[in-house]
This record gives structure tokens, C-alpha cells and sequence, in this order.
């Protein structure tokens, strides 16, 4: 990762979440100087809480976000969340930002920049069973994910192993320029919207400039739900 320059904190802010957020954690594992922040529910489920811990994560619960926010380090997310989890297939590449804009509120109050870093290859290391990928039901997992905020769903990495992601399957990591954003103590819904449009921008074009790097990329747009 690019390192900061000493001034700002940065929320460095992975895409896409994938099915177990393979690059995210490994990119996150080999910087223990940058803290990231889970789920509040893998605190709670044995073996990945210690984990976590081990790690140095925090939970994303707002109070706890916000309070480690005002430490002024460093921190990884993953803003795509659960409804990500769901939203990953081979065939399409698709993200769930257009609603999350709370990282942006928090960026804007706390005094942070946003980096955007994308993970080609990402949503290729696990192969979703049919029909999981059907119009209707991407719909209907992502619904479940909302109201449950728990990812539902079925497929396989290596055919040995399939909880073990594709081995032979190549990932690039891309690292946009920072967005650098004012801080605003109380920023309104109008602030947020502007800065959250110039992320999604940001990143699409980080995504556009690389994706042909990798040839199950090559001519595939990037869907932002």
C-alpha cells in the first residue's frame, strides 16, 4: 500500500468483499500498522473472534468505529459489507456502494482522506452453485442479507477443498490516489452525497484502468448497486 505521508488519516477502503474477502484480509494481515474494522458478529462466532483479535480488528459497531476513529490512525474497511457477500459471482462484477455512505460521513467528520484499493480476482476464487446467480435470486439473497445481516449461500473454491479458495487463480491488488476530503464537524446530507459521488468515481476508474490486466476482466463492467 502506498504509505501515508504523515499528514491525514487514511480509511483505506477495500472492493470488492467477495465471498470470504480473501485479498482484503491477506492485504490487511501484512500491515498490522493498519487496524481494520469487521462485523460486529465475527467477535461473536468462536475461532474467528480469536482470530480477529489476533489480527488487531476492531468491530465496526459505530460507537466502537467512531472512538477508534478519534485515535487518528489508520484504518481498513470493506464498505460493501454483507450485501456484498451475496452480490459475488464470476460472471458479473458487482459492488454494494450507491446506499453506503456512512464511511463517508465518518471520513468527513473525523478528519480522514479515503483511499480506494480494488481486488481483481477477488470474485473469482469461489464458484457459486445454480441458480444462486439468477436475477431472482441475487434478489432474494440480498434481501435475507439485509434483514438478517448474515450472507446465505453455496459454492465451492477448490474441488478438494472447497472451503480453500482457487489455487490457481491470479489476484492483482490496485491502489487508487487518495480522495482527499475537508473535515466538516457536522456535515450535511448534501456534503456527504458529493464526496460519496466522487468516491464512486474514483473507483470506477480505478477499476476501468486495470481491469484488463487480468483476462476474466477484460470487457466487464463494473456494476455499482
Amino acid at each position: 500500500a502506498p504509505p501515508n505521508d504523515g499528514g491525514k488519516p487514511m480509511l483505506h477502503c477495500h472492493h470488492p468483499h467477495g465471498a470470504v474477502a480473501v485479498n482484503g484480509c491477506s492485504k490487511g494481515g501484512l500491515d498490522l500498522s493498519i487496524r481494520a474494522a469487521v462485523a460486529p458478529l465475527c467477535f461473536r462466532m468462536p475461532l474467528c473472534r480469536q482470530m480477529m483479535e489476533a489480527m488487531g480488528a476492531v468491530s465496526s459497531d459505530k460507537k466502537l468505529f467512531a472512538k477508534y476513529m478519534k485515535t487518528g490512525k489508520d484504518i481498513a474497511i470493506i464498505p460493501g459489507g454483507v450485501e456484498e457477500v451475496v452480490l459475488s459471482q464470476e460472471a458479473r462484477e458487482i459492488l454494494y456502494l450507491k446506499k453506503r455512505k456512512g464511511f463517508v460521513k465518518y471520513a468527513l467528520e473525523m478528519g480522514y482522506d479515503l483511499l480506494p484499493v480494488y481486488h481483481l480476482g477477488e470474485t473469482q476464487l469461489y464458484h457459486v452453485l445454480w441458480p444462486q446467480t439468477e436475477e431472482w435470486a441475487v434478489r432474494l439473497r440480498l434481501a435475507l442479507a439485509q434483514r438478517l445481516q448474515l450472507a446465505s449461500g453455496l459454492g465451492f473454491g477448490t474441488w478438494w477443498m472447497p472451503n480453500l479458495p482457487r489455487m490457481n487463480q491470479k489476484c492483482i491488488t490496485v491502489y487508487g490516489t487518495r480522495l482527499e476530503l475537508p473535515q466538516i464537524e457536522s456535515p450535511t446530507a448534501e456534503d456527504v452525497d458529493k464526496y460519496h459521488g466522487l468516491y464512486m468515481e474514483a473507483l470506477e476508474a480505478l477499476y476501468n484502468s486495470h481491469r484488463d490486466r487480468l483476462p476474466e476482466y477484460r470487457g466487464k463492467p463494473l456494476e455499482i448497486w
